[in-house]
């Protein structure tokens, strides 16, 4: 399979991070909602990168660089949604509590290792939602399930490094134009420039 032209996010690398914060946090055995795996014994957690991006912000920027090549950059944001699942058996231990693992995942992004771990995936807290508690009964089984949803930053780099010279036509700074219009009563001599807006 032939590789994209161009990878402006890194999303292996903030899935794994958001996983391994979530784990590290949560102490539930953590999987993907669209992952093909049989479900994990109580308590678990599955996690879920909302499909579609929230709240763009302003257009992307282009940058030239030095060598001439082009740099577009802007932000993106997604929505992560997070549930814990505590089974029937834990369900009256107040440590396997699903609301006391879902407040300890909030909490958690005040502290400076985790900031440090977004940081370095390229990622922001934006936004986070409220804990919702969802019991149901499975069966004859009470499920107690927590969720809560965070919004996290990130920003997209595309470098396009084989672009065309910029010296080439198609780029100007500085264009004259003349024309020479003649008729009664009078001949009139017209010279002007077009210049570059940003020039």
């Amino acid at each position: 399979m032939t590789a994209p032209a161009f990878r402006p996010i890194d999303w292996r690398l903030i899935r794994d991070t958001l996983w391994q914060w979530f784990v590290d946090v949560s102490g539930c055995e953590t999987i993907w909602a669209d992952q093909s795996a049989p479900q994990p014994a109580h308590p678990y957690a599955s996690l879920n990168i909302l499909p579609g991006t929230i709240a763009a912000g302003a257009l992307d920027e282009e940058r030239i660089q030095d060598d001439g090549s082009l740099l577009i950059v802007g932000p993106r944001d997604f929505v992560l949604s997070c549930q814990i699942h505590v089974g029937p058996d834990a369900s009256d231990d107040p440590y396997c509590d699903s609301r006391m693992r879902a407040d300890a995942v909030v909490s958690s992004l005040g502290i400076p290792e985790f900031r440090y771990r977004m940081r370095a995936a390229n990622l922001g807290i934006r936004d986070r939602g409220p804990v919702q508690m969802l019991d149901l009964e499975v069966g004859t089984e009470w499920i107690k399930r927590a969720q809560v949803d965070f919004r996290f930053g990130t920003m997209s780099n595309v470098a396009i490094t084989d672009w065309p010279n910029l010296s080439d036509p198609g780029w100007f700074s500085k264009v004259e134009a003349t024309a020479n219009l003649t008729g009664a009563p009078a001949s009139i001599q017209w010279n002007d420039e077009l210049l570059d807006p940003n020039a």
